[in-house]
């Protein structure tokens, strides 16, 4: 078992009831007691949380369920304390605490905003904040803080939930770099568009909303709690001790939206480019073979390439620049997941056309 002898937090963690739709914390819960570790699951919905920790204790597990709300600093230190009496140490945390905001900046409130800045940002660094000390007395530890792909990009429906995710992968970076000597790893991971109680009630029930979503994911599907989950007992585990706050972690090889003001005649955009490597991928071609034969078709001398900050990858090399009318190149790096093909882009660069390039 991976977390033998581990003793892992996990906020945001009520919603792991079998036989429902569970969130990312729930369902990490589930999966970190299987792997050997006795788990704290915190949240404010207690009648779930004590239910979600009952069965995983009927199991055969260990856990333990307490009221929490993390933006309280006293929660925090009571709950830290009490992780520390029950289980006498804490060798993981997951701060997965979280909520939505679907608001435009002109729709945010002030007092939206601050919930938004206080649940994910506030409620992130409080968890660090008192976890380092006990990780410290362990030997070390991992620290997985959940972020968003929004905390990567924009959207055109939010602007708190951007902003505070976002202050999470920065905060991340920080935490990682001043207590990486301590062997207490910190990371961030940024689901895509996932299935869970939280999005339940937008696209998971709006076909038109769902469609969209899917549209935008290359594997063609809504991710799960359990992908997620998984993901964190990557992080979580031994097995990975030099993983410390890499770029991101993102889930669902997640195609961030692709729009521009005005197109180049003639050239290729985003969206298909994305599509010759979908129709590569569906036909069971493996990444490399597939990168090279779109690669193959993007540097045809007749064609030009439009499209966003953008960067294709097998995962160990990228094949896009993008090139101004001055002839200056520009080039965007971006993490990508090893052996997987998936493409990667941010704001749009009006109509500069784009030229395919193998970088060496």
């Amino acid at each position: 078992m991976r977390l033998a002898g581990k003793v892992a937090l996990i906020t945001g963690a009520a919603a792991g009831v079998e036989g429902e739709l569970m969130g990312f914390g729930g369902a990490a819960a589930r999966l970190f007691a299987r792997e050997g570790a006795k788990v704290v699951l915190t949240d404010i919905k207690e009648e779930m949380g004590f239910k979600t920790a009952a069965q995983i204790r009927a199991q055969g597990g260990e856990a333990l369920f307490l009221r929490h709300d993390v933006t309280s600093e006293a929660d925090w230190q009571e709950v830290i304390q009490t992780t520390l009496v029950t289980f006498g140490a804490l060798h993981v945390l997951v701060n997965n605490a979280g909520t939505g905001a679907r608001y435009t900046v002109e729709e945010t409130t002030a007092e939206v905003w601050d919930a938004q800045m206080a649940v994910h940002a506030k409620g992130t660094f409080l968890g660090t904040k008192y976890a380092i000390p006990l990780m410290r007395q362990a030997g070390g530890g991992s620290i997985i803080n959940v972020s968003s792909i929004y905390g990567l990009v924009g959207s055109p429906t939010s602007a708190a939930y951007h902003a505070a995710k976002g202050a999470i992968r920065i905060f991340t970076k920080a935490a990682a770099i001043q207590y990486a000597q301590d062997h207490i790893r910190v990371n961030s991971i940024h689901p895509g568009y996932c299935l869970t109680p939280l999005t339940s009630g937008g696209y998971g029930s709006d076909p038109q909303r769902q469609a969209w979503s899917i549209a935008r994911t290359p594997l063609g599907r809504l991710g799960t709690a359990d992908d997620i989950a998984y993901g964190m007992l990557y992080l979580a585990s031994d097995s990975q001790p030099y993983v410390c706050a890499p770029y991101a972690f993102v889930f669902n090889g997640f195609l961030k939206g692709v729009r521009f003001p005005r197109r180049v005649p003639g050239a290729i955009g985003a969206e298909k480019i994305w599509s010759l490597v979908q129709e590569q991928l569906v036909q069971g071609i493996p990444p490399q073979q597939a990168l090279a034969t779109v690669y193959a078709v993007l540097t045809r001398p007749s064609r030009d390439i439009q499209a966003c900050n953008m960067g294709l990858s097998d995962g160990q090399r990228y094949v896009l620049y993008n090139g101004n009318p001055h002839g200056r190149a520009y080039y965007q790096l971006h993490q990508a997941q090893q052996g997987a093909l998936h493409m990667v882009c941010s704001e749009p660069f009006g109509a500069w056309a784009w030229r395919a390039y193998e970088s060496r």
